[in-house]
């Protein structure tokens, strides 16, 4: 459908289909993310040729019906530590955030952006929302 449809990339669960078969579909010049909830998925990712990861949950989420073991801030300071990051391609933090936890997300963790589609969705004055995420992360 990605290829069908000439979107920009896709993202990939962990129990979809693999990063080399994606690529072979859609070939190098779309973005190709995958889902991980430990280091072995990241660096298994990252070995497979992702442009970016999602790593989630961070908690419950609305948004997904199966869901991974949350992570909390102890995971990602876990997986993804401020020092001494073992993972190189972009990490974004999925699952359950709230705008509070960004701050508490980019101070524990080295992610490179966050996805907060259910925060968006359950929320009335979008415009004041994304002026705050905005702000949270410059």
């Amino acid at each position: 459908i990605a290829k069908k449809v000439d979107a920009d990339g896709v993202h990939l669960g962990l129990e979809d289909i693999p990063v080399s078969e994606a690529r072979a579909i859609l070939g190098n010049e779309k973005i190709i993310g995958g889902t991980a909830n430990t280091i072995a998925d990241c660096l298994m990712h990252e070995r497979n040729g992702v442009d970016y990861i999602g790593l989630g949950p961070f908690r419950m989420t609305k948004t997904k019906i199966k869901l991974s073991p949350f992570l909390g801030l102890d995971g990602y300071r876990e997986i993804l530590p401020k020092q001494n990051n073992r993972v190189i391609v972009p990490v974004v933090a999925i699952g359950g955030i709230r705008l509070d936890d960004i701050e508490l997300l980019k101070r524990v963790s080295s992610i490179h952006g966050i996805a907060v589609s259910g925060l968006i969705a359950e929320t009335e004055d979008k415009k004041d929302l994304l002026a705050a995420i905005n702000e949270k992360l410059t």
